[in-house]
């Protein structure tokens, strides 16, 4: 085979994957572990009872790994098995400056779009609905946890895709036991 032709060859092919990678592929949407969050309980009234609620303060890394932007239209944090098989759910509420700020200084959550290959670090807050059966799951928690020094349970921070389907992001541990609470140790929350 002539020389000229081989390094042809072999230039084009380098040349098909270079434009694959920086133009077509797709990539997904992947969060890093956690570094940190931070909790904040919280009361409600229905009717004539009151519940707890809970706010959670994530502090957010979303990588994209493709050439195409990507947005992230919708998250929560799914917390498992709380009281039984019973999941409870966080959701998506404000966006802050930093994992310490207070609640005033939030603002609605908005999408946020990564353009190729890029990544953004956000702070998000995460409520669950004030409804009593959520109420009852994190009052079960907060029990739970206060009568068990290394109790946790397995969170899971989803992202709903265009499907309307939740894909996992990040697994998780999480603990909440009724006291604000900021939880900075990098191997408890993400040894689960």
């Amino acid at each position: 085979m002539d020389p000229s032709l081989a390094i042809s060859l072999v230039s084009t092919f380098i040349a098909v994957i270079s434009a694959y990678i920086a133009q077509y592929k797709k990539g997904k949407l992947v969060a890093p572990k956690i570094r940190a969050y931070r909790m904040e309980p919280l009361n409600f009234h229905s009717g004539e009872e009151s519940y707890r609620a809970v706010r959670f303060y994530l502090m957010l890394t979303a990588i994209n790994t493709g050439a195409r932007t990507q947005a992230i239209t919708d998250l929560r944090v799914r917390v498992k098995g709380v009281e039984g098989k019973q999941d409870l759910i966080l959701e998506w509420e404000n966006e802050f400056p930093c994992l310490t700020s207070r609640f005033a200084d939030g603002q609605f959550a908005n999408q946020a779009t990564l353009s190729p290959y890029s990544s953004i670090n956000r702070v998000y807050s995460f409520t669950n609905l004030f409804e009593p059966a959520q109420g009852k799951l994190v009052s079960a928690m907060e029990a739970a946890c206060k009568s068990d020094e290394k109790k946790t349970y397995p969170a899971y921070l989803e992202m709903r895709d265009v499907d309307d389907a939740w894909q996992v992001l990040r697994k998780f541990a999480f603990r909440h036991h009724g006291v604000q609470n900021m939880e900075t140790n990098f191997e408890k929350i993400n040894n689960i």
